[in-house]
């Protein structure tokens, strides 16, 4: 019963989008079948029609509908709309707590497991650490342009600079800053491998501060 309502004292069939013949065709169903008194009514729209059933066959209407009519509470009606109101601020609430769980953990992580070895794999193949006149340690990612998005995570997480190499398709990252670098430091230290970074760990560690860690038997359960 969506698609119509009460128009003065009898009811309207909103039939707008059936073609001409099938609103004829449910016409005469509803007169010849039920013995109820309707007509075809223009909408006013080209080859639009609604159907008509007069006053005079309401009750005999109600007596065919009734009993395919479903009788609904008033508390259940109170429960759907409580519902269906409360439902955009559940969705909007789990929408936040997804976006705080992305900014914690980081964002192509949302499950909470740590994010560093994705970035100890970038300075063991593709990165250097480093320490510049002898007081100022660094650390720099060479990768393709198709990675730059990767740099700019690292970037938002540690600070440092992006830019294009001149004359190569490929991109560098450079952090220089002491707060940044013990931040780096922390993340991947005990995880590098590669003999030459482990050098350089050792260095740079000397250099702030820190402990250098060396990483742990690979085995099967831990790899």
């Amino acid at each position: 019963m969506e698609d119509g309502g009460k128009v003065g004292s009898g009811l309207k069939l909103a039939t707008n989008s059936f073609k001409y013949s099938d609103v004829l065709y449910l016409k005469d169903v509803l007169q010849k079948k039920y013995n109820l008194k309707v007509s075809i009514q223009k909408t006013g729209k080209e080859n639009q029609y609604n159907i008509y059933i007069f006053k005079e066959s309401m009750s005999d209407l109600i007596k065919i509908v009734n009993p395919y009519i479903i009788n609904i509470s008033n508390p259940t009606i109170q429960r759907f709309f409580a519902l269906h109101y409360l439902l955009p601020f559940v969705l909007a609430a789990l929408v936040v707590l997804h976006l705080i769980a992305l900014h914690v953990h980081g964002s192509s992580n949302p499950i909470g497991i740590t994010g560093n070895m994705d970035r100890l794999r970038l300075i063991d193949g593709d990165g250097t650490l480093g320490i510049t006149q002898g007081e100022y340690s660094n650390c720099e990612i060479i990768v393709g342009i198709e990675d730059e998005k990767m740099l700019v995570q690292i970037q938002d997480k540690l600070g440092g600079s992006v830019k294009l190499r001149s004359g190569s398709n490929s991109i560098r990252y450079r952090l220089h800053n002491k707060k940044g670098m013990i931040n780096l430091i922390n993340r991947v230290n005990g995880n590098i491998r590669t003999s030459k970074r482990l050098v350089e760990l050792n260095k740079v560690c000397l250099l702030l501060g820190l402990e250098a860690k060396y990483p742990c038997k690979l085995t099967k359960d831990n790899n």
